[in-house]
């Protein structure tokens, strides 16, 4: 887990409201919630997969499409 070092404004009665973040922290934070969001969505494709194709075959595939 990456070091956060929050900074907290708060308001007249002490309740937080808003967080500053380093932007090399913020840019962290931002890239693992990606990479969580893609890991989930992967494991929901999954789940949901009715069948499988090979990797080569898609790769084929697109060649004779003249994609890649």
């Amino acid at each position: 887990m990456p070091k956060v070092t929050p900074q907290y404004i708060v308001d007249s009665r002490g309740r937080k409201r808003a967080v500053f973040l380093p932007v090399k922290e913020f840019n962290r934070l931002i890239e693992r919630l990606e990479d969580l969001e893609d890991t989930l969505a992967s494991d929901e494709a999954i789940e949901n997969a009715q069948e499988f194709i090979e990797l080569q075959e898609i790769r084929d595939e697109l060649r004779k499409e003249g994609r890649i």
